[in-house]
């Protein structure tokens, strides 16, 4: 992933729940002052230089034989940030949600 590869906007089809979602928010965007609307789905990530807004919904789980997969459909909006600052934001999120593999 290259800084020019996150856009301001995009969705994840994302394999958590929400609860391990909201779990996990404060150590995937560090140094932010997170709002979080549990009830409304939603999250404010503020920084000094901008912010990131987090909704998400609940899918469907993804069966494939007898594993079940939770999933999460989470909507990202990147506001007032440079292409570099959402690599680097994005970089940190996707590795906290990283799971299993090499």
């Amino acid at each position: 992933m290259t800084p020019g590869d996150v856009p301001e906007a995009f969705e994840r089809d994302m394999g958590c729940t929400s609860a391990e979602l909201l779990a996990s928010l404060a150590t995937a965007l560090p140094g932010a002052v997170l709002l979080v609307n549990a009830e409304r789905a939603s999250a404010s990530a503020v920084f000094d230089a901008g912010a990131l807004h987090i909704h998400w919904s609940t899918l469907p789980p993804r069966r494939i034989a007898l594993l079940v997969i939770p999933r999460t459909l989470v909507s990202f909006r990147y506001e007032r940030m440079s292409p570099a600052r959402r690599h680097e934001i994005q970089r940190r999120f996707d590795m906290v949600y990283q799971r299993g593999g090499g």
